[in-house]
């Protein structure tokens, strides 16, 4: 690891990576052999951020299997870190939400989370966000070490008594998260986040698209339209096209997917895709996390213009387009692997049917069986 790691006391000595200060010439591998029994971890990124700490999360619970593990998350990402079984306490705090409220309520919020999660129990806890909201979170559990990112103007070195410098701005996000865990004494060989499928849930989506005539081997195209308003979307024609001419092409049956129940997204997309074709689409809206992964992962093509449903699309291994608008550090959560592909312009409207669609065609020359196989 090339970080320079670093604490403000002499509890531990260094790691290969870097130095501890004031301790002369301690041995490397002395905190590989600390053997962590109570870790909490704030995990409190968007929906793709988490989804891209799932590497690390597994690293921690396979390197400490018999340490609770505690994670603070967002209420939509706990759904992910549930389903793959990576924490045993998940406790529930969206940072939107205290960046949003005042001051006093966001306190407030903060303080009943520090009850949920108890203080001056953890051995470590790891900061991997380094939010100011989370830094504050990190110093009140009140752990017996706290690992954070070193802020690059210095604020906030209380917070931590362990200090990570990395280049996180100019780093993948996956990277990052196993480069803060990786301080700890593990290492991280595959950084690809991977989701499991519930087989109940599949159950679902099997039978909602065999009642919608769907049979099996049918090549089965997945578009998430999203289900909020604003100009972050990508306009439904323009879905509906896409839809309308794989159909016709290549006689791919739609699924238009959406967590919101009753979406008119869903429903006009599915609308023009028959009035447009003559092919029937499928409506697969009011979907939960485990079904939507589970929809995701019958299709041999996602797309989509949410970077968060793309990362999940992906950690099923299921080939994804994902459509964007230029933003700072925007590569930070590109889907990695090569199956995937990531179109991004400085206006969402600026990205055209025949661009999605000629990268459509040439996605769907891939094997899905292979990848099946691997899952």
């Amino acid at each position: 690891m090339n970080s320079d790691f670093r604490a403000m006391d002499n509890d531990y000595p260094p790691q290969q990576s870097g130095q501890w200060r004031n301790e002369p010439d301690p041995p490397v591998d002395a905190l590989q052999r600390v053997r962590f029994r109570n870790i909490l971890v704030i995990d409190m990124g968007t929906l793709a951020d988490v989804v891209l700490s799932v590497p690390a999360l597994r690293a921690l619970r396979t390197n400490f299997p018999e340490a609770l593990l505690t994670v603070v998350t967002g209420s939509v990402q706990g759904e992910v870190l549930r389903l793959a079984g990576l924490a045993d306490r998940l406790v529930t705090l969206d940072h939107q939400g205290l960046k949003q409220d005042n001051p006093l309520l966001s306190g407030l919020r903060m303080t009943q989370t520090l009850a949920q999660i108890g203080l001056r129990q953890f051995d470590v806890a790891v900061d991997l966000n380094s939010f100011r909201e989370t830094g504050w979170l990190t110093w009140a559990s009140g752990a017996k070490e706290r690992l954070g990112l070193r802020h690059p103007k210095g604020k906030f070195e209380f917070h931590y008594t362990a200090r990570l410098q990395s280049d996180s701005q100019t780093k993948h996000l996956a990277d990052h998260y196993a480069d803060v865990v990786e301080a700890l004494g593990i290492q991280i060989l595959d950084r690809h986040p991977r989701l499991p499928i519930q087989p109940g849930a599949d159950a679902v989506i099997e039978k909602r698209l065999k009642h919608a005539g769907f049979k099996p081997g049918e090549l089965l195209v997945g578009l998430y339209p999203g289900s909020t308003t604003g100009g972050k979307l990508w306009p439904v024609e323009r879905f509906a096209e896409i839809g309308a001419r794989l159909a016709v092409n290549y006689n791919a049956r739609v699924g238009v997917l959406d967590r919101t129940r009753k979406s008119a997204r869903v429903q006009r997309v599915v609308a023009q895709i028959r009035t447009v074709s003559q092919h029937q689409a499928v409506g697969l809206s009011g979907l939960s996390m485990v079904e939507m992964l589970a929809a995701m992962a019958r299709c041999t093509l996602v797309i989509c213009a949410d970077v968060g449903m793309a990362q999940l699309s992906a950690a099923v291994d299921t080939p994804t387009l994902v459509l964007t608008q230029n933003a700072p550090g925007v590569f930070r959560t590109s889907l990695r692997g090569a199956r995937h592909r990531w179109v991004s312009k400085p206006d969402l409207n600026d990205i055209v049917p025949d661009e999605i669609y000629e990268l459509a065609c040439e996605m769907l020359q891939t094997n899905r069986t292979g990848a099946l196989f691997e899952r």
